[in-house]
């Protein structure tokens, strides 16, 4: 676990960052605490780690149409003089997603390189997705988001693609709950 921590002041601020991570841990729910304490220098900012931090046995995030999608949620805070200066949540699945390229077969690849494959948790997955782009507006509803997540899913879908233009962590986190993969890209097509 990682947070940058800053001091706006002029002088050194010891700092307390404590949290836990609650879920399926270890065969049953339960909450897996830690705690550093930290001297952040005037004016400056510095980021701390923690861990690293093991979860034995973990409920495992699958997309949608592979399993189910467990989430774990972690909370943490920042004191400075026993009082609170800054917290945070967030929701996360575990999960590992790997690719790797498929072997050339003179005559029958076209790809010069190979195929790119993809593997969640060692297992092969198949991508079908498509291109997400957010209101012309830039106006976000997370009812909107819900119902364009539901309209994804209700056609097969198990990923979206963003150029560039990545939209508010609720889209993130609605897409977390819903079993659907992100692929963040670089932005192309609208650059000039």
């Amino acid at each position: 676990m990682k947070a940058d921590l800053r001091n706006n002041t002029a002088t050194p601020q010891t700092t307390r960052l404590t949290g836990s991570i609650s879920g399926h841990i270890d065969g049953h729910h339960a909450d897996l605490r830690f705690s550093r304490t930290v001297t952040v220098p005037p004016n400056a900012a510095v980021t701390v780690t923690v861990g690293p931090l093991h979860v034995r046995h973990p409920a495992v995030w699958w997309p949608y149409q592979m399993g189910g999608q467990p989430m774990y949620h972690l909370a943490a805070d920042a004191r400075v003089g026993g009082a609170v200066s800054d917290s945070s949540t967030v929701d996360f699945g575990i999960r590992t997603v790997t690719s790797s390229l498929t072997p050339v077969v003179p005559g029958q690849t076209i790809a010069a390189a190979g195929y790119r494959r993809f593997a969640v948790n060692g297992r092969p997955f198949v991508v079908r997705g498509g291109g997400w782009s957010q209101d012309l507006f830039l106006r976000y509803s997370h009812r909107n988001i819900h119902d364009q997540l539901s309209y994804i899913r209700n056609m097969g879908l198990n990923a979206i693609r963003f150029e560039g233009n990545f939209p508010p962590d609720d889209m993130f986190a609605q897409m977390d709950r819903e079993g659907l993969l992100a692929m963040p890209g670089w932005q192309c097509c609208n650059k000039w």
